[in-house]
């Protein structure tokens, strides 16, 4: 089996496997590089601003000891972020009590679907949003896809095209906790997400 094989079939899982023979998706969340855009003058990964339009200046990031996992079986998401900090290089804490704060897991997921009317069988696309705090620059991730994905049947399959770690555009427009109904709600809710990186799902040349 070539490493481009192995890449491509890990990039697959099934949701509602059977028990006996359970797919899953893992991979490491990885930092994004320090980027400033300037004119606009901030950073791309979302931390902070770059006054003097320097990438030097972009130095808040995130541990690529970072980790999501998909379990087919029990629909559920779960992830571990790990020493987010801001540009001073201190970690982040947000504040539990205030979800308008709240740092943001994006998973693009693509069904496999038969007869699905395009060349390509797995162009339907949605993207989840879950939410996580963040303590002392560490936080836990976890999310029930029960209802988003409800409707397919067992052993549709699943292409996992991209996400990372983001935050919210609109906190306002962005409602609802990690429940399995408020998550299916927030599919494809662009207020979940700034389109900036503090990670992406993913891994890291010679690392």
């Amino acid at each position: 089996m070539t490493a481009r094989s192995l890449v491509l079939g890990a990039a697959f899982f099934v949701l509602g496997a059977p028990a006996l023979a359970g797919t899953k998706f893992q991979a490491n969340i990885v930092p994004t590089p320090p980027d400033c855009y300037s004119g606009p003058n901030f950073c791309k990964n979302g931390l902070g601003s770059c006054p003097s339009s320097d990438n030097a200046e972009c130095t808040g990031t995130m541990s690529p000891a970072s980790k999501v996992k998909i379990d087919g079986v029990t629909r559920t998401v779960k992830g571990s972020v790990k020493n987010v900090t801001d540009q001073s290089g201190s970690r982040i804490t947000t504040d539990a009590g205030d979800p308008n704060d709240d740092f943001i897991l994006k998973v693009t997921l693509c069904r496999c679907i038969v007869d699905s009317g395009g060349p390509d069988i797995c162009s339907n696309c949605n993207n989840v949003y879950i939410r996580t705090d963040l303590k002392n620059g560490n936080g836990n991730v976890a999310g029930d896809l029960s209802t988003a994905f409800g409707a397919d049947p067992t052993g549709t399959a699943f292409r996992v095209t991209g996400g990372g770690i983001t935050q919210m555009s609109s906190p306002a427009g962005c409602l609802g906790g990690n429940s399995a109904a408020d998550i299916a709600a927030r599919l494809d809710d662009t207020d979940c997400e700034t389109g900036l990186f503090v990670g992406v799902i993913g891994y890291q040349k010679g690392q």
